[in-house]
């Protein structure tokens, strides 16, 4: 009622993160068969309400420890697009310095995160890459206190972190 009554065209979810400790919540090992339960029941619910019409997404963590505690292999066929998370591989609420949403990774830290790897374990892990999208932040990360080797990337920080908004970006640099 609620999705008719206000034109929705769907719904997507962000379970962070199913099987995986959080931010104090609760999470077991069926975890993972629930996550797939639950997208197929709403699909059912939304295809009940009319055929062919509603949007099923969510939101899956860009690593593959994500991927080890869901099945997408099962869950891809519940939904229409998986929107992978591709940011805050390095928070500003982190002490260490480094990318938080690159492209590929970093010729100083190869095996590190990157938003091509990401895509690449979501296909491994069985879904097609036509329902890929990558989430990519308007926001930026940064840290004081670090040293300069390797113009402070990857590096400690030491002093004050945080982050600056799109607007703060867009206004001041």
């Amino acid at each position: 009622a609620f999705i008719q009554k206000h034109n929705i065209d769907g719904i997507d979810l962000d379970w962070e993160y199913p099987g995986q400790i959080g931010d104090n919540n609760t999470f077991r090992p069926e975890d993972k068969e629930n996550f797939t339960a639950i997208l197929k029941l709403i699909r059912e619910k939304l295809e009940a309400i009319k055929p062919n019409t509603y949007l099923l997404t969510i939101a899956t963590g860009a690593n593959q420890a994500y991927l080890n505690h869901t099945n997408m292999a099962e869950a891809h066929k519940y939904l229409d697009f998986i929107n992978i998370m591709t940011y805050d591989y390095y928070t500003g609420g982190g002490s260490k310095t480094g990318h938080h949403s690159n492209l590929f990774a970093s010729a100083s830290n190869p095996n590190g995160r990157s938003s091509a790897r990401a895509v690449e374990e979501h296909v491994n892990a069985g879904i097609p890459i036509e329902k890929l999208v990558l989430g990519v932040p308007f926001y930026g990360r940064w840290w004081k206190g670090t040293n300069d080797e390797n113009n402070g990337l990857y590096q400690d920080s030491s002093g004050e972190r945080g982050g600056y908004s799109f607007k703060e970006i867009e206004e001041k640099y």
